[in-house]
C-alpha cells in the first residue's frame, strides 16, 4: 500500500493553488463549518477516481474557480513491498506523481489521468501526451493498493465512519485483512474451497451428462427406428404415386366419363324430343290462333248482324207501338163517346192524378233499369277486355299510388291459374284471404313500399320475397294451380299442405296431422274442421273471369227482361192519362173519331203483318245473340287453350335454354377429362 507525501491543488473551488504535505504518519484536519475539510477530502477522491461526498461532484468545485482548468497532484511512495513489487510498477522511481487535469471541453467538464516517474511539478505535466483513460486509472490504484475495501473507507461520507460498528466480525476482519494486504490468504483458501465444490459439482454434472448421454443414445437409436419406418412409408407413398393411385385417377377419369358419356347422351335425346315437342307446340299453337282469329272475324260479323237485328227489331217494335197506340186511342175514344154526358168532374180530375202519380213512377223506373243496363253492358265490355281479379277501391287507389312511386308489381290473382274447374270453389275459399295481396318485382322496393303501405293504411300482405313454386305433392291443392311468376314461399307450401278429397268421409284413413279439403269448401286444419263457404264471386284465373261474365250477361238478360215488361206498362199508363187530360180539357170523342177513321181502319189492317216483322226480328235478334254466346264460349275455350299452349310452349322453350346453358359446359368439362385421362395413360 502506498501513502501519499505532498497535494497540491490548482484552481480548486476557491483556491488558487497552494500545497499540503501529507507525509505523517496521523494527520487531524480540523475547522469550523465551511472552512474547506470537505473540499479537501473531495480533492483527495477526485484525485482516486472516486466519488465525491453527498450530491457534489468535482464540477462544482471547477465553476467556482471561474477557471477553465483546474490540478489535483499528489507525490505518492512506491517503494517496494515484502514481495518485492513496487505499487506502481513499471513506475521504478520511489516517489510517483499521481495527477489529475480537469478542463473544459465541448461545453462539459472532463477529467485527465496520468501516473509519472518522480516529483514532476504541474508545467512538467501540462507537456506530457500520457494520459489514462478512468478505467485504467483505477485498475493501476487497484494494483499499487488501493482496494475496493480502502475505498469504502475513503467514499465514507462525514458522520459515517460509526458505521464501521455496524459490521459484522467476519465483515470487520475481511476489511483488516484487505487493507493490510492480508487478504490474499484467506481468498486463496476460499478459492481452494470453491475448487474443491466445483470439482464436486463437476463430478455430479459428468455424472448427469453420462445419464443423458445415454438418454440420447436411446433418443438416436428410436430415430434410426423411426427412419427405418419413414423409408418403408417414403417407399409405400413412391409406389403409391408412382403406380396405384395414377391407376386409380384413370379409373375414376374412365367411370366419371362414362357417367357423364350417359348423362350427354340422355341430355342430346331429351334435347331432340323437346325440339321436336317445340315445333309441334308451335305448330298447335298457330292453329289456335287461326281458329281463335276466325273465332274474332265470325264475332264480329256476327256482332253487326246483331246490330242490323236490333235496327230491325227496333223499328218493328216502333211500328206496332205505334199502331198498337193508335187503335188504343181509338177505342178510348169510343169508351169516352159512351161515357162523355155522365162523367163526374171530381172523380175525373181524382184519376188523372193517380195515372200522373204511376207514370211518373213507371218512368222512374225505366230510368233505374237502362242505368242498370248500361252499367252492367259496360262491365261485361271492361271484364271481356281484361283478364285477372275484379277490381277494388282500395287496392286500385294503393296500385295507382306504387305505380306513381316506380314500384313495379303485380297482384296474386295476376299470377295465379286454375286447371281444375271441379276445384275453384275450394281454392277460391282458401285464398279468399289473400286475395288482394301486393306482390314485389323487385326485393329492393320492399322499404319505399312498405312505408306507402303505411302512411295509405294498406290493409293488404305487401310481398318481396318470392320464389319460384316447389312441385305440387300429388292429391294436393298445389296440383291444380299453376303459378305465372314466383310467389311467397309460404303460400306454396300453403297449398301443398292440403290434400283434395271428395268428401269428410273419404278423409277418414289420413294421418291425423294431414290437412284437407273438399270440393265443397269443407276444410280440416290443426285447429279442427269449418265450411269456408262457397264464394259467389270468383277471383283466380280465366274460370273466374268467365263466370263473371256470364253472371253479368244473366244479369243484363234480366234487366233486358225487366225493361221489355216495363215499356208496355208505361205506354198504357201514358195513353191512359192523355185520355184523361183529353177528357179533362173537354175534347168531343165524335169528331175525333170521325177525323181520323181512315188512319185507324189502316192501322187495323197494318197491325198483323208488323207484328208478324217484330216476331221474325225478335227470333232473328234472338238466333243472332245465341250465336255471339255459343262463340263466346268457343272463344273463352280456345283463350283457355291458347293460354295453355303458350305455357307448355314457354316450358319448353325454357326447358331448351337450361339444355344449352348446361351443354356447353358440361361437354367441355368432359373434353378436359378426356384429355387429363390420356395425359394419365402416356405417363
Amino acid at each position: 500500500m502506498f501513502h501519499i507525501k505532498t497535494l497540491e491543488l490548482v484552481h480548486w473551488d476557491f483556491w488558487r493553488r497552494f500545497t499540503l504535505p501529507l507525509d505523517a504518519q496521523i494527520i487531524t484536519i480540523v475547522g469550523p463549518n465551511g472552512s474547506g475539510k470537505t473540499t479537501l477530502l473531495d480533492a483527495l477522491r477526485t484525485l482516486f477516481a472516486l466519488r465525491c461526498s453527498g450530491k457534489r461532484d468535482f464540477r462544482r468545485y471547477v465553476r467556482r474557480a471561474d477557471r477553465s482548468f483546474a490540478w489535483i497532484r499528489a507525490v505518492v511512495a512506491n517503494q517496494p513491498g515484502h514481495t518485492g513489487k513496487r505499487p506502481f510498477f513499471p513506475c521504478l522511481a520511489d516517489e510517483v506523481t499521481l495527477a489529475c487535469r480537469i478542463r473544459k471541453a465541448g461545453g462539459d467538464w472532463i477529467r485527465d489521468y496520468t501516473i509519472v516517474d518522480g516529483n514532476q511539478p504541474i508545467e512538467a505535466l501540462e507537456a506530457t501526451n500520457d494520459w489514462t483513460g478512468l478505467r485504467d486509472y483505477q485498475h493501476r490504484l487497484a494494483w499499487g493498493g488501493l482496494t475496493p475495501a480502502i475505498t469504502k473507507v475513503l467514499a465514507l461520507e462525514q458522520g459515517d465512519t460509526d458505521k464501521l460498528c455496524e459490521y459484522s466480525p467476519k465483515a470487520l476482519l475481511e476489511l483488516v485483512f484487505d487493507v493490510f494486504g492480508d487478504k490474499e490468504v484467506l481468498d486463496n483458501y476460499q478459492a481452494a474451497r470453491e475448487e474443491q465444490k466445483s470439482a464436486e459439482r463437476e463430478l455430479g454434472e459428468l455424472g448427469i451428462d453420462l445419464d443423458r448421454l445415454k438418454t440420447q443414445a436411446e433418443e438416436k437409436k428410436a430415430e434410426a427406428n423411426r427412419f427405418l419406418e419413414w423409408k418403408q412409408l417414403a417407399d409405400e407413398i413412391h409406389a403409391l404415386e408412382a403406380g396405384i393411385v395414377p391407376r386409380l385417377e384413370i379409373a375414376e377419369l374412365e367411370r366419371a366419363l362414362a357417367a357423364e358419356r350417359e348423362t350427354l347422351f340422355r341430355v342430346g335425346h331429351e334435347r331432340a324430343d323437346k325440339l321436336v315437342e317445340q315445333r309441334e307446340s308451335r305448330q298447335r299453337l298457330e292453329i289456335v290462333r287461326a281458329e281463335q282469329e276466325s273465332v274474332q272475324a265470325e264475332r264480329k260479323r256476327l256482332k253487326e248482324d246483331d246490330r242490323a237485328s236490333e235496327q230491325r227489331y227496333l223499328a218493328a217494335h216502333d211500328r206496332v207501338r205505334d199502331l198498337e197506340r193508335l187503335l188504343e186511342e181509338r177505342d178510348m175514344l169510343r169508351a169516352q163517346l159512351a161515357s162523355e154526358h155522365g162523367a163526374d168532374a171530381v172523380a175525373l180530375e181524382k184519376e188523372h192524378e193517380e195515372a200522373d202519380a204511376a207514370l211518373a213512377a213507371l218512368r222512374r223506373k225505366e230510368r233505374e233499369l237502362v242505368a242498370a243496363f248500361e252499367e252492367r253492358s259496360e262491365t261485361l265490355r271492361g271484364e271481356r277486355n281484361r283478364a285477372g281479379a275484379p277490381g277494388d277501391a282500395e287496392v286500385a287507389r294503393f296500385r295507382v299510388r306504387l305505380s306513381a312511386e316506380g314500384i313495379a308489381h303485380r297482384s296474386l290473382a295476376e299470377v295465379v291459374e286454375v286447371t281444375d274447374a271441379a276445384w275453384q270453389a275450394a281454392l277460391e275459399a282458401i285464398l279468399r284471404p289473400y286475395r288482394h295481396l301486393v306482390l314485389l318485382e323487385r326485393e329492393a322496393d320492399r322499404h319505399a313500399a312498405w312505408a306507402l303501405g303505411e302512411r295509405e293504411r294498406f290493409r293488404h300482405f305487401i310481398v318481396a320475397e318470392r320464389e319460384s313454386a316447389p312441385p305440387p305433392r300429388p292429391m294436393s291443392l298445389a296440383e291444380v294451380v299453376e303459378f305465372g311468376a314466383p310467389v311467397p314461399r309460404w303460400l306454396a307450401d300453403l297449398l301443398n299442405r292440403i290434400r283434395r278429397v271428395d268428401d269428410a268421409e273419404a278423409a277418414r284413413d289420413l294421418p291425423r296431422e294431414q290437412e284437407w279439403i273438399t270440393r265443397d269448401g269443407y276444410h280440416r286444419e290443426r285447429r279442427g274442421a269449418r265450411h269456408l263457404g262457397r264464394p259467389q264471386e270468383f277471383h283466380f284465373g280465366e274460370l273466374a273471369r268467365q263466370a263473371r261474365i256470364a253472371a253479368l250477361q244473366d244479369e243484363i238478360g234480366g234487366v233486358d227482361k225487366q225493361l221489355q215488361a216495363l215499356r208496355p206498362r208505361l205506354d198504357a199508363a201514358s195513353a191512359r192519362l192523355t185520355t184523361l187530360r183529353q177528357r179533362l180539357l173537354g175534347l168531343q170523342s165524335a169528331q175525333l173519331l170521325a177525323a181520323r177513321a181512315e188512319a185507324y181502319a189502316s192501322a187495323e189492317a197494318e197491325l198483323p203483318a208488323a207484328r208478324k216483322a217484330l216476331t221474325e226480328a225478335i227470333a232473328e235478334r234472338s238466333d243472332t245473340r245465341g250465336e255471339i254466346d255459343r262463340l263466346a264460349e268457343k272463344a273463352n275455350g280456345i283463350q283457355i287453350e291458347l293460354d295453355r299452349r303458350t305455357r307448355e310452349l314457354k316450358a319448353i322453350d325454357l326447358r331448351l335454354a337450361d339444355i344449352a346453358r348446361e351443354h356447353g359446359p358440361r361437354r367441355r368439362a368432359q373434353a378436359e377429362r378426356i384429355l387429363a385421362l390420356r395425359r394419365r395413360r402416356r405417363g
